[in-house]
């Protein structure tokens, strides 16, 4: 007996080629008003359209793809079911003795294969496109922003050593308010403090001005006073520690995610949450796909007076709070002391449990 029955392949093939056809006018869309915004740049810069299209353009389509697959999935599925509703297709299907769960089959198994696809693209393929992207923008876009500086830095340099400084100044590698402390067997034996410490790129040493250093063995405490004076020190720290690149997680792949995680983690840095963010985006943005299928074809499948308006309307609506919800949970999982991984899947619980109020309603 087939799994897939003639029915099965024809929503099939409606399903993908709405999609198709969706993303393909979203993107044109995008496109247009993106160019809108940045042909000044274009022009400033003197870039030739072949360059553009390789370097930004190609890759940006890439990332519309990629990034608004589940809002083109949920539009899709809502636009061919509605049409399915008002010409009665469904009533006739469901009077054939199809149930609720045999119609969704095929929206079922093409949405499992766009969630893997997804999958596979989100970690391998989708990084990389957003390195030639952000190059770009960084070098012909938003060149002001494509380098920040970390303040307030506290890092482990090493098992023993913790260093801290308030901030950095890039033009001259000078960080300000610097503390460096010494920690053995959980008992501090040295606290170092300078007022600034500036990179000596040749001797790979940091020059440290007005510092004083107490040095503390068992009960007797020794005080150093350098004030006007400079010591040169060497430290398991470079100037790159203090500077972070314009969405430089979306450039990495999962491997390199990983690594700078536990780097980070090991060094006791903050900046880990935004890659342990990125990371479980990558897996938790594919199986929205799976659920605004659900959430669709519930809405659309029943015929309503407004037909197709009506079901565009309220999806839409969905979409919008969706991934205003989304956007708000990586906030909120960067910021709050809650595991991130719970942090980046609440939107995804969320309309989980939306889906299957719709499916509830729908199925009556």
């Amino acid at each position: 007996m087939n799994f897939l029955k003639t029915i099965d392949w024809y929503i099939i093939k409606k399903f993908v080629s709405t999609y198709l056809f969706t993303m393909g006018i979203f993107i044109l869309i995008g496109i247009l008003i993106d160019l809108s915004e940045k042909v000044n740049y274009f022009v400033d810069d003197g870039l030739s359209i072949g360059y553009i299209i390789k370097e930004y353009y190609l890759n940006f389509m890439i990332w519309m793809m990629i990034f608004l697959t589940p809002l083109f999935i949920l539009i899709a599925v809502i636009y061919f079911t509605s049409r399915l509703s008002d010409q009665s297709e469904i009533i006739a299907l469901r009077n054939a003795g199809m149930s609720f769960g045999q119609l969704f089959k095929p929206y079922l198994v093409t949405a499992l294969g766009i969630t893997i696809l997804m999958l596979v693209t989100n970690h391998m393929i989708l990084p990389l496109a957003q390195k030639s992207k952000v190059a770009f923008e960084n070098k012909h876009i938003k060149k002001q922003k494509a380098l920040k500086t970390i303040d307030n830095l506290h890092i482990y340099t090493s098992p023993t050593q913790i260093v801290s400084a308030r901030n950095y100044r890039l033009k001259d590698s000078l960080a300000r308010d610097v503390i460096i402390e010494e920690i053995v067997d959980n008992q501090l034996t040295q606290y170092l403090k300078a007022t600034t410490a500036r990179w000596q790129g040749a001797t790979g040493k940091w020059q440290l001005q007005n510092y004083q250093i107490r040095k503390i063995i068992g009960d007797k405490e020794e005080i150093i006073l350098g004030r006007g004076d400079k010591l040169d020190t060497l430290i398991n720290l470079l100037p790159a520690d203090f500077i972070s690149t314009r969405d430089e997680e979306a450039t990495l792949t999962s491997g390199q995610l990983l690594k700078r995680i536990d780097r980070d983690r090991q060094r006791g840095m903050n900046s880990s949450k935004i890659f342990e963010i990125e990371y479980h985006r990558r897996t938790a943005d594919p199986f929205t796909v799976l659920i605004l299928t659900l959430i669709g074809f519930a809405i659309a499948s029943r015929k309503v007076r407004g037909g197709i308006g009506i079901h565009l309307t309220l999806g839409i609506s969905l979409g919008a709070i969706f991934i205003f919800l989304s956007r708000f949970s990586q906030t909120f999982a960067n910021s709050s002391t809650f595991d991130v991984a719970f942090g980046v899947w609440i939107p995804n619980i969320f309309f989980t449990f939306v889906a299957l109020l719709l499916v509830r309603v729908a199925q009556k």
